[in-house]
């Protein structure tokens, strides 16, 4: 039901309308502004005075009503955009949102002076534990591999599943020294890790690492390039033997059959007891 009437604004804005949602507050605002011909000036300005109540309390509700539907959009708005970057076997970010957010810590260094260290993960064993566990066994364990990268590098790092077995890292504001130390630590922490992969089984962790160390110093490139010779770094990690952390440094014209001669960790084996 509408009532129309002066001083009202809101919804049907410029006509006067004033929207209500029952009969009993139609008959309340048909009041406020029915006035007798015969009204004295006191009557007059009360009854002003309460049709401009009316409006305000109106307007306020109505402001009400708008910042409560727009929170449940911005909330539904969060939660899609999280569901778009996320992983949703491992909880970690996705190779979209992990590009995304890793070209702005690629160039947040820059204004600190110090690099980032990309790293590319394989985890290795994946494809023997689905063909004699199952894709379950298989699910467990890249999900309690994930955990495990949760639990080695800081809360601040960016970790993605770029899919299948691969992972990617980004470690911020590091020097190369500490990028170094910091990816052959976590390599000796995956490696001396099991996880379950079912009812009472479980195995060993075994993952080649390519790391790259970016200094933003007179360089230019942006995470795909990084990206890129981590990938390569990694892949020589396996073909010198599967199991540890291949480290280089970042080549804006790289060589990428000279990883094998960068800072390699030999093979780290863990058996089982």
């Amino acid at each position: 039901m509408h009532v129309t009437g002066p001083y009202l604004t809101g919804e049907g804005a410029g006509s006067g309308m004033y929207q209500v949602s029952s009969a009993e507050e139609a008959r309340r605002v048909v009041a406020l502004f029915t006035v007798p011909r015969d009204c004295d000036k006191a009557t007059l300005r009360t009854r002003i005075t309460q049709a401009v109540t009316a409006e305000a309390i109106y307007a306020h509700s109505h402001l009400c009503r708008l910042k409560e539907a727009y929170a449940g959009q911005r909330a539904s708005f969060t939660h899609l955009r999280e569901q778009a970057i996320t992983d949703s076997l491992t909880k970690l970010l996705n190779r979209r949102g992990f590009l995304e957010l890793a070209e702005r810590r690629m160039d947040a260094p820059r204004i600190k002076g110090r690099g980032v260290c990309v790293l590319m993960i394989d985890l290795d064993g994946l494809k023997s534990i689905n063909d004699t566990q199952g894709h379950q066994a298989g699910d467990q364990y890249l999900a309690g591999f994930a955990k495990l990268l949760r639990r080695y590098f800081d809360e601040d790092d960016l970790i993605a599943r770029f899919g299948g077995d691969e992972f990617a890292v980004v470690v911020s504001n590091v020097d190369r020294s500490m990028a170094q130390q910091a990816a052959h630590r976590v390599a000796g922490q995956l490696l001396e890790s099991r996880l379950q992969t079912g009812a009472g089984a479980e195995s060993p962790v075994s993952c080649s690492i390519g790391a790259v160390y970016f200094d933003p110093a007179g360089r230019e490139g942006d995470i795909e390039d990084v990206l890129y010779q981590a990938d390569h770094a990694m892949y020589a990690r396996k073909r010198a033997g599967k199991g540890g952390v291949n480290f280089t440094e970042f080549n804006t014209t790289p060589a990428l059959d000279s990883h094998e001669s960068t800072s390699a960790s030999p093979p780290l084996r863990i058996h089982a007891a």
